[in-house]
């Protein structure tokens, strides 16, 4: 049974708005950075680490583990990185960069090398997604051993749909989406025949995936409203991240009388 420290840990991390920090980054977010609480929470990362329910992913940033991440084996030793890379496939969450290259971070709980995908090796994988990728080869920077490989497989889509403003590229609509999860453009030949004006915020739908070289192209699904509308980035980032749209009567009356206590 997980302790309160490990509950509360796992708690934090898989909420919604959590964005993965490394470990002390993640300690003064839970208000245990102090020299008195940082050995127990170090401790009680090991354990969720161990029992494969968080895994330590891009630049040693704390993460949820996806979900059929195994557990170490009691009173096993836990694999080096270079050997789980040595298998030659790597299971793992994908983050592409915007200059083209990823890297895959392995969801095994001492997977904590990346595997560098160069551009171009990346399939049809976006940001999030949950890969199978192939080592191919390695190279040592600066006293390391860099792993590299090519993607050969999705298997879990994280993220299908995204909020971006609309504009015209060549007499082509397309979608610049928001923030860095897809960096390509979005292709949305739906939006000449909807009467949607360029600088619109809208939500779109993936059809088609970027690979190759290909863009992705996708279908409107929501209008936002034009960028600067009253309301129109708040919900942008309601629907970028799937966010609750309103909250249960419970947890307004509890707002409405914590107000009336301090008033």
């Amino acid at each position: 049974m997980a302790t309160d420290l490990e509950s509360r840990i796992l708690q934090h991390i898989t909420h919604s708005r959590y964005r993965a920090v490394k470990a002390r980054g993640l300690a003064k977010q839970l208000g245990l950075e102090g020299d008195e609480n940082y050995g127990s929470f170090r401790a009680a990362l090991k354990v969720l680490r161990d029992a494969g329910k968080i895994v330590v992913g891009d630049h040693t940033r704390i993460e949820p583990a996806p979900v059929g991440t195994p557990a170490r084996g009691a009173g096993a030793a836990a694999p080096t990185a270079p050997s789980t890379l040595q298998a030659g496939v790597v299971i793992g969450s994908f983050r592409h960069h915007r200059k083209g290259f990823g890297f895959v971070m392995p969801t095994q709980p001492a997977g904590h090398e990346d595997l560098f995908i160069p551009e171009g090796s990346n399939a049809t994988a976006i940001t999030g997604d949950i890969v199978k990728a192939k080592v191919t080869g390695s190279d040592r920077r600066e006293g390391k051993v860099r792993y590299e490989g090519r993607i050969l497989e999705v298997l879990q889509r994280t993220r299908t749909r995204f909020v971006g403003s609309l504009t015209k590229v060549a007499n082509n609509w397309v979608v610049l989406p928001d923030g860095n999860d897809l960096t390509a453009v979005i292709a949305t030949p739906d939006a000449g025949s909807r009467h949607i004006k360029p600088g619109t915020k809208v939500v779109v739908e993936l059809t088609t995936y970027p690979q190759g070289g290909q863009g992705a192209a996708g279908v409107i699904i929501e209008v936002l409203g034009e960028a600067g509308e009253k309301d129109v980035d708040l919900r942008g980032v309601i629907a970028q991240y799937g966010l609750p749209e309103s909250f249960p009567e419970s947890c307004l009356n509890e707002a409405s009388a914590a107000l009336q206590r301090f008033n």
